[in-house]
């Protein structure tokens, strides 16, 4: 067997629905048709699934604790999410992916699971010729617990997934990240706070932190949900954990074109689905990159709405973001790109 990834169409290059910077939760119905994209699927396979997973193990091998952090006070419920996504994923791939329990058939990565036990799934290679699949089953075998259960739906997808949970109390709390691409923060930091919690750090975050208790009301019990976040980095990583250094040299400013060739668009479609009856909701992730100047030339009609997004961004925003050394001369290189391109 090739590639994983040879089985799936190239990627899209998504985008925010408004052209600002405004953090809020902007949480759009899906299905639904935004900037022209039908959006439907909660989990997207593409031909870049081999790199995905080059760079999810890679993740776990360096440093699996602060990338995946569990809360095991409900491990049957946190156990049934997992098992619903699978089925979800079964849904949206029934070429590659079966769900017949308590067997569960990952084709497009060549291995078989019994779900009998979800504490300690067993799992075997079906296609010994799939070397991603090989991996994956390397991994997960080495693992314990429900652990080899999360592990698993995380290295069979291209979304990191987040599971939120709604107390009856009403207090709220990540009980599970599986997040191995992180875009600049550290999920170990997450682990068991507060939705409002989780996003203080964020920059101009008040109006959304103070909508905590209605946005997580919300993912727990409406929808699902599509939204989508921008940022512009130095880093062409999918993986930008806090402790991966971003590279920076102050000369490119001095050629903005030199400038856009060592940056990277890159943006996050996120999804919600809701499980009222478990007082929990999905929340995945999934990155989209692309170089800047690769934008300029398959995606011009970005450029336009880069510098709008970038100029709408308070100095607060673009400071969290590490953006406010090169923010002005990105958005002067979109827009000059743009007028000769005749946008």
């Amino acid at each position: 067997m090739g590639t994983i990834g040879a089985l799936f169409p190239p990627p899209y290059m998504p985008f925010v629905v408004r052209d600002d910077f405004i953090v809020r939760a902007d949480l759009f119905p899906l299905p639904g048709i935004y900037n022209g994209h039908h959006e439907q699927n909660h989990f997207v396979l593409d031909s870049q699934f081999d790199e995905f997973l080059d760079e999810r193990l890679a993740a776990f091998a360096r440093k699996p604790d602060s990338y995946r952090c569990i809360d095991i006070e409900d491990p049957a419920s946190l156990a049934e999410v997992y098992v619903r996504l699978i089925k979800q994923l079964a849904i949206e791939y029934p070429d590659y992916v079966d769900y017949s329990p308590p067997l569960l058939d990952l084709r497009h990565i060549g291995l078989r699971a019994d779900l009998t036990d979800r504490q300690s799934i067993a799992i075997e290679i079906i296609d010994p010729d799939n070397d991603g699949g090989r991996r994956v089953l390397d991994w997960v075998s080495a693992q314990s617990g429900l652990t080899r259960l999360g592990d698993l739906l995380a290295l069979a997808v291209q979304e990191d997934i987040v599971i939120m949970r709604l107390r009856e109390d009403g207090s709220h709390l990540a009980e599970s990240l599986h997040v191995l691409l992180p875009s600049g923060w550290d999920p170990a930091e997450k682990v068991m706070r507060g939705f409002d919690t989780i996003h203080e750090p964020v920059a101009d975050s008040q109006r959304l932190m103070n909508s905590a208790a209605n946005v997580m009301k919300a993912m727990t019990t409406k929808g699902p949900y599509v939204r989508f976040g921008f940022s512009i980095s130095t880093c062409p990583r999918l993986d930008i954990h806090p402790d991966i250094v971003r590279p920076w040299d102050a000369a490119w400013l001095d050629d903005l074109d030199t400038l856009a060739s060592n940056l990277t668009l890159r943006v996050e479609r996120q999804t919600t689905m809701p499980f009222p009856d478990l007082g929990r909701a999905l929340f995945s992730v999934r990155i989209y990159t692309m170089p800047l100047d690769r934008v300029a030339a398959e995606r011009p009609d970005l450029l336009p709405r880069i510098a709008a997004v970038v100029r709408s961004a308070s100095p607060a925003v673009l400071q969290y973001k590490g953006m406010a050394h090169y923010s002005d001369a990105l958005a002067t290189w979109c827009e000059a790109s743009a007028v000769r391109l005749g946008l």
